[in-house]
């Protein structure tokens, strides 16, 4: 496995970014022992076909194992994510919940276990270079839009 950068939390937890033919060769290793019909309902054929159709749904782009959190190389700057698989390390199942911790992104709206906090105290580095910019700029977004409508309101 050739990671494309890889960070040690402060808890020891190895956070490692792949690019996504490593990422996606993780996965099917990870999923080839198990018989298909005992994989979870989001991983089906169903599941995904939904996905492919609609990009509704779940497709993995982080996974958490063995004390090491997994993500794809193009989702460094999801906060949620790495958040949602750092709750995996720390004991943490998917839940049906509208919370991080609900396997489908679309259905993530709360943090109940301050898993993005913890997540940014735990890799301040990655966090820093990855997700601050990240942020930063999806707040430069809603406030540009936001000023143009209120500037074509104003005409």
């Amino acid at each position: 496995m050739m990671p494309v950068e890889t960070y040690t939390g402060k808890d020891g937890t190895l956070l490692i970014y792949l690019d996504d033919a490593e990422f996606n060769n993780l996965i099917l290793e990870y999923l080839r022992d198990v018989p298909k019909d005992q994989w979870p309902s989001y991983l089906q054929d169903s599941a995904q076909n939904m996905f492919r159709m609609t990009g509704i749904g779940y497709y993995p782009n982080g996974m958490a194992t063995d004390g090491k959190v997994y993500i794809r190389w193009k989702w460094r700057g999801d906060a949620e994510l790495l958040a949602h698989e750092y709750g995996h390390i720390l004991g943490h199942d998917h839940t049906d919940s509208l919370s991080i911790m609900n396997a489908v992104t679309q259905l993530r709206f709360s943090d109940p276990h301050n898993l993005e906090q913890k997540a940014k105290d735990n890799f301040p580095e990655p966090w820093r270079k990855h997700i601050q910019p990240h942020e930063a700029y999806r707040r430069m977004v809603i406030g540009g839009l936001t000023l143009s409508a209120v500037w074509a309101w104003m005409i």
